[in-house]
């Protein structure tokens, strides 16, 4: 298979530069041919010809050779069939208008989805394009990796993406590079056990980070979108444990398919408490607008340490309250000793006089 899969590779490349007539060719490489391909049209070399006489017999019959190739009946559909790689076929659609209009419908892609479904690959289903059809098989691959589509964070409201996961994020940026259309999504989560608040600040915060290094390797903003779902997730998983849940998952969106296919806990999420995509710009405007009238939260610890600034202030205020009750604890405890001296003076001028007339008169009795 993989033999005639290269075979199948060079014939294209024969034919694209027969069609075009950009390059001499003089021979085109051997070619197994299966099924009905007519076998006759690879020629058979013979040791009593001029080589310089064939090379100009085959430049000669090149296009009609062309023709003739792409006349056989169902000729996309046999290469399909063998080769099956959307980027060989999209190439081959590009040299003749026949061809154009019969490997860029929706049946042949589907006809081919079904195909490599067959032989064992997974991820393509639904498919109705090449291009489809080549994201899919780009995505399945990426995520072969143990991580799968998951950037990992610090457990405990970290905003640095782990380092063995960061190679998808270089992975992501390539495929959009080479696909214009497509565009990238990020669900950003927290585990069960964060407070609401923290754990909806801590998957936005996270969406934002990979935003930015997607950003960062060349992809526009306007291809990106992100969703901070909180602990809304981690919630109705209790199979996963909390801190794997310290992550953002990246989707890859070409039309109506999206790449790779959702697990079954998103759709556990009810459909009212499903939070909606927020474009970059709609993210940093509301954080702005956010901060401006009631902050919510402080970044502590160089980022891995998140916790309201409510708690902070209510702390600070409850200090300043235990340090002012002290404070009036210690002044009643001074006027109260003083209201007992005062107390004692009056009692000692009753019985004789000021104070220290009474101790006067006490030591002389004592000493008589």
């Amino acid at each position: 298979m993989a033999s005639f899969r290269s075979s199948c590779a060079n014939l294209l490349e024969w034919a694209t530069a027969c069609r075009r007539r950009k390059t001499a060719v003089a021979q085109p490489p051997a070619v197994d041919y299966v099924g009905s391909a007519v076998s006759c049209l690879v020629p058979k070399s013979s040791e009593n010809r001029d080589t310089s006489e064939m090379c100009s017999a085959w430049t000669e019959r090149a296009p009609r050779m062309t023709s003739e190739v792409f006349a056989i009946p169902y000729f996309a559909d046999i290469l399909g069939a063998a080769c099956c790689e959307p980027y060989l076929l999209t190439r081959l659609s590009m040299t003749r208008r026949s061809l154009h209009n019969d490997i860029s419908s929706a049946d042949f892609a589907g006809r081919r989805t079904k195909e490599l479904m067959k032989c064992g690959i997974s991820g393509i289903q639904g498919c109705m394009t090449l291009e489809q059809i080549a994201v899919g098989m780009a995505v399945a691959k990426m995520c072969e990796s143990p991580s799968k589509n998951r950037l990992y964070f610090p457990y405990g409201g970290g905003t640095d993406v782990v380092r063995s996961t960061r190679p998808l994020l270089a992975g992501a940026a390539a495929l959009a590079e080479r696909h214009p259309q497509l565009r990238i999504h990020a669900d950003g989560h927290a585990g069960a056990g964060a407070p609401t608040s923290i754990a909806k600040m801590c998957s936005l915060s996270r969406c934002k980070v990979v935003t930015r290094e997607l950003m960062a390797r060349g992809l526009c903003s306007e291809r990106l979108t992100s969703t901070g779902w909180g602990k809304k997730v981690a919630m109705v998983d209790p199979e996963t444990e909390d801190h794997l849940w310290a992550r953002a998952e990246l989707f890859f969106r070409l039309g109506a398919k999206e790449f790779p296919c959702r697990q079954d806990y998103y759709d556990a999420v009810p459909e009212s408490l499903r939070p909606r995509a927020e474009e970059p710009e709609e993210g940093e405007q509301q954080e702005a607008s956010s901060s401006d009238e009631e902050p919510q939260g402080a970044r502590l610890f160089g980022g891995r340490q998140m916790i309201p600034i409510s708690a902070v202030l209510a702390h600070l205020r409850g200090q300043r309250d235990r340090a002012g009750e002290d404070e009036d604890e210690q002044e009643s405890d001074e006027e109260e000793s003083d209201d007992q001296a005062d107390e004692v003076d009056d009692a000692s001028e009753r019985a004789g006089g000021s104070g220290e007339a009474a101790r006067e008169r006490l030591l002389d009795d004592v000493s008589d």
